[in-house]
């Protein structure tokens, strides 16, 4: 074949769920639409096991990896970094035929001019391999406009090589009903409680997701006499908000859930009144997307990149001012209240344009230009249906 692509994903063991999310959705796409006449394979190890966590993830990242690619995978006409803290391999591939993802600059902030962060000499040197892999890249693509203007601002990446690509949210997020996933939804979390107005919060507990703002405002919805509901899903809140956890839990306005299959993460999308993104930084904001395509109104910070993404679908508040946005959600309860029903279609066809923009289909043609550009050739025309091939997992 005359086009083959190499993805190189995340070490299984990091479970970065939205590094594999991007991952998955670009391999499964790239062999629907290209399986026939194109030779798409995702490279994903798993680690070299090593008895200290922090030596294993080291010895793995920068000596392993690199390993495998120089010895095994250096024939691809590309190879996309879908991660850019792995951005360190491009020294171990050909780098005029290597795409990096840029999903943030979080890893590079101890390198910046007046940073905040303190950082030992050691994850400064290890910063800068990995930045100087990613400059060294033929392209960059960016997952939003907020991310791109980021590296321009700091000089980071020279600015003819960097794309915005929009990430994909995947199909099963739709407001389109599924009873198989609503019944399984009903038998973990209990079926809606009448007059209970569910707020839903989804993300890791990164300081830059302000659980902080997210707790307090239930609390204050709470105190206020609003009969409310906050789920969440994702890892258990941090220890310093236990109390604010508890007290929300003791009234029966908290409950927290690890982990739900996309078909049951949609199903809840559809379920809730409300998406509260707290987040004072992202590198996308993936849960908005994913909420206003499922027909769910999202309440996000106001800063640049949850705007690109929620655009007129979403209602904004001041990062970090819990005051406003008690506020502002408190008023939306009370309208969704007065009428759900009515609540719900009058802002899904805004919700549902809004999504189209980060459609998979969308996030493909945009890849493949990329791609095209550094090839310097055209790809054969993407059909709906090709014989499809599964992606090679490597395990070394």
């Amino acid at each position: 074949m005359s086009h083959s692509v190499r993805i190189i994903c995340d070490f299984i063991e990091e479970g970065w769920g939205s590094m594999d999310h991007v991952a998955d959705m670009l391999t499964a796409g790239l062999l629907r639409s290209y399986g026939g006449s194109v030779d798409v394979r995702s490279v994903r190890p798993a680690m070299f096991p090593v008895p200290h966590r922090t030596v294993c993830r080291v010895v793995n990242r920068y000596v392993y990896y690199p390993w495998i690619l120089r010895t095994h995978w250096t024939d691809a006409i590309v190879t996309h970094v879908i991660d850019h803290s792995y951005a360190h391999l491009v020294h171990e591939l050909p780098p005029e035929n290597t795409v990096v993802t840029c999903h943030d600059i979080d890893a590079f902030r101890c390198l910046l001019k007046g940073r905040r962060e303190r950082r030992s000499w050691l994850f400064r040197r290890v910063a800068r391999r990995i930045l100087s892999g990613m400059q060294k890249a033929a392209r960059v693509i960016c997952v939003s406009e907020a991310t791109r203007h980021e590296l321009l601002m700091h000089g980071l990446v020279d600015p003819q090589r960097i794309r915005v690509v929009h990430n994909a949210i995947d199909p099963d997020f739709s407001s389109g009903p599924n009873p198989e996933a609503d019944q399984e939804l009903a038998r973990l979390l209990g079926p809606p409680v009448e007059g209970v107005t569910e707020l839903l919060h989804v993300g890791s507990t990164a300081r830059r997701k302000r659980l902080d703002v997210l707790l307090q405002v239930a609390v204050n919805l709470q105190r206020k006499g609003e009969l409310v509901r906050l789920i969440r899903v994702g890892p258990e809140v941090p220890r310093e908000l236990h109390r604010e956890a508890c007290f929300l839990a003791d009234r029966g306005a908290f409950v927290s859930v690890s982990f739900l299959s996309r078909a049951v993460l949609a199903a809840l999308y559809r379920r809730a009144a409300l998406l509260l993104q707290t987040s004072d930084a992202e590198g996308f904001g993936l849960p908005v997307a994913e909420a206003v395509a499922c027909g769910l109104t999202a309440v996000a910070s106001d800063i640049a990149v949850l705007r690109e993404v929620g655009g007129s679908a979403a209602y904004y508040c001041p990062p970090g001012d819990v005051a406003a946005w008690t506020k502002a959600v408190e008023g939306l309860i009370q309208q969704h209240r007065r009428q759900p029903s009515s609540f719900k279609a009058q802002h899904l066809q805004t919700n549902l344009e809004q999504a189209s923009r980060f459609s998979l289909e969308h996030h493909l043609s945009d890849t493949i230009r990329v791609y095209e550009e550094v090839t310097g050739s055209a790809w054969p025309p993407a059909m709906a249906e090709r014989p499809q091939r599964q992606a090679v997992t490597v395990a070394t």
